[in-house]
């Protein structure tokens, strides 16, 4: 009667030995909440939203032929839009809210009793 050796064929069961199965899970945790992340930002925003999941693992194989395995992960969630403002430069190298080559119109508070006016 012969023993076969079980064989891993695929990447789950790979990241499934570390840490007693735990890792995988790690990884499909992060995965979820990457997930989450882009779909708050495009509410948030209404726009693409774009993050990343970074898988490394590290093998080591020592004399014997023992393969160590090391797994880390990592996310980066969308970053929100930067702060944008506009502004103008005066002649004097000062900032300023309005456009100083646009006119500007002198506003009056109208009363709310029209002043009556008689010719003479």
């Amino acid at each position: 009667m012969s023993v076969t050796d079980p064989k891993l064929s695929s990447l789950d069961q790979l990241l499934s030995l570390m840490n007693n199965g735990d890792f995988l899970g790690e990884v499909l945790a992060a995965q979820k909440e990457l997930i989450a992340d882009l779909q708050d930002h495009r509410t948030a925003y209404m726009k693409k939203a774009k993050g990343s999941l970074t898988l490394k693992i590290d093998m080591t194989l020592d004399e014997q032929g023992t393969l160590e395995l090391v797994g880390e992960i990592t996310t980066k969630p969308p970053a929100a839009p930067k702060a944008k403002g506009v502004a103008w430069t005066t002649q004097e190298g000062g900032i300023t809210p309005t456009n100083p080559r646009q006119m500007r119109m002198e506003l009056r508070t109208v009363s709310e009793e029209p002043e009556i006016r008689t010719t003479s």
